[in-house]
């Protein structure tokens, strides 16, 4: 009997671990397939990433930075480890990491052409190249993911103000004059300038270049570097002069050169500044800083009535260096990465963040606020010329690498009564020579 007990209990105690077995076999199979579908497995090779992307402006950061921690909480088996910018010149950023060893390898690019013929980044993985209707081409090929189609600059204005003064949106370049004359003589200071970023000049800059030159000739940098055309030539110091003439008549806060981009809005919602002249994703961080805030946009027109505004599509965007390709483990974090970017769930919050308009094929929409609107409105008006700005230019029409900070910073010494216009111009043509030949020749 006893015997016979024994015999019983081993066979329940071998059924009992073989059920065990199978059911914790089949629970493992389960939770890695599951995991190996959704990215999440535990097992997976860990990958970390280095990343760098512009953070000037406050809303463009926090997008994508709330983008990265939803995308590691995905898959946390790739770390990445964001380069902070920080607010200066992000080309020069970009070439101080490269030289010292440190070029990232996910990169949001802008002067794609320069470091392409560099050979720091390498070809747009094909199977995200479905994402897009159509991509910017360098040396015929695509290296760039868009992030966005371009912003349309413009006025940002306290409608109170306009209200209180009796003042209307201007129909022509005079118009705008007058109006900001008006807001002179009130006491607040019409327009607001971040000139302390030299970024930041670039906005006003570029809208009297593209109404003076770019509308006209979209080649104008490559015909310079031919020797065609001439900063000194009449239409460039026409749009230079017509810049001038804003700060001339006081018509800017005199304390531009000494202002930051990151103080433009404080100065707007105190009521100190009437405009600012700059971007669409300037929206979010105004209502932001204060919901009540009465917020209108246009575009400046030229003396005619015409509209040019620098939103023509661009090389910039995502892109994988060189280096990373050479890695599978990272080349698939970079695909994982771009699909999660530009998935609906994602970049619909970006997109609503930044007021930008979708650059994807799905052409992914959002309840957008009323400036917004009407800012994509004037964007596909077919009487809007399209243009880019000075630096955004690529393939035969890509600029010496240093020369529009250099621009800028003349520009910024024009504007501040220590060289006229066309002096400036003129050292803009020998700038130009000396920065072409030498970058030609390396």
């Amino acid at each position: 009997m006893k015997k016979k007990s024994w015999s019983m209990v081993f066979s329940l105690v071998l059924m009992f671990t073989m059920i065990l077995t199978a059911c914790g076999g089949k629970d493992t199979s389960t939770e890695s397939a599951s995991a190996g579908k959704d990215g999440n497995a535990s097992k997976q090779e860990e990958v970390t990433i280095s990343m760098t992307f512009a953070n000037g402006d406050p809303a463009h950061a926090e997008g994508v930075t709330k983008i990265i921690t939803a995308f590691e909480e995905k898959y946390p088996h790739i770390k990445i480890e964001e380069n902070n910018s920080g607010t200066g010149s992000y080309l020069e950023v970009l070439q101080t990491k490269d030289a010292v060893g440190e070029f990232p390898d996910f990169v949001e690019m802008r002067d794609t052409q320069l470091f392409v013929d560099a050979g720091k980044l390498a070809e747009l993985p094909a199977q995200l190249e479905g994402l897009y209707e159509s991509l910017p081409e360098i040396n015929e090929k695509h290296y760039v993911a868009p992030i966005n189609s371009q912003f349309p600059n413009g006025i940002i204005y306290n409608k109170k103000i306009f209200k209180d003064l009796g003042l209307k949106e201007p129909k022509n370049l005079t118009e705008f004059y007058e109006l900001s004359k008006k807001i002179e003589k009130s006491g607040v200071s019409p327009l607001v300038v971040g000139g302390a970023d030299i970024w930041h000049m670039g906005f006003i800059v570029n809208k009297f270049l593209s109404d003076e030159v770019y509308a006209e000739n979209q080649n104008w940098n490559s015909q310079r570097a031919k020797g065609e055309v001439k900063f000194s030539d009449e239409n460039v110091v026409n749009a230079i002069s017509k810049l001038k003439k804003l700060f001339d008549d006081g018509l800017v806060d005199k304390g531009w050169l000494s202002t930051p981009d990151n103080q433009t809005v404080a100065m707007l919602i105190s009521g100190k500044a009437a405009m600012l002249y700059s971007g669409t994703w300037m929206f979010s961080q105004i209502l932001e800083a204060d919901p009540s805030f009465e917020l209108g946009y246009f575009a400046i027109p030229d003396e005619d009535g015409k509209v040019a505004l620098p939103i023509s599509p661009s090389a910039q965007g995502w892109a994988l260096s060189a280096e990373a390709a050479k890695d599978p483990a990272k080349v698939e974090a970079f695909n994982l990465f771009i699909e999660f970017f530009f998935s609906k769930d994602q970049y619909k919050g970006y997109l609503e963040k930044m007021n930008a308009i979708s650059a994807t094929k799905d052409n992914i929409t959002y309840d957008a606020i009323e400036t917004m609107k009407k800012a994509i409105e004037i964007s596909n008006d077919p009487k809007t010329v399209k243009t880019l700005m000075i630096n955004q230019y690529y393939g035969e029409n890509t600029i010496p690498p240093q020369f529009r900070n250099w621009f800028y910073k003349t520009i910024q010494e024009t504007l501040d009564g220590k060289m006229n216009v066309k002096e400036a111009m003129e050292k803009a043509d020998a700038e130009w020579d000396v920065q072409y030949k030498a970058w030609k020749n390396q």
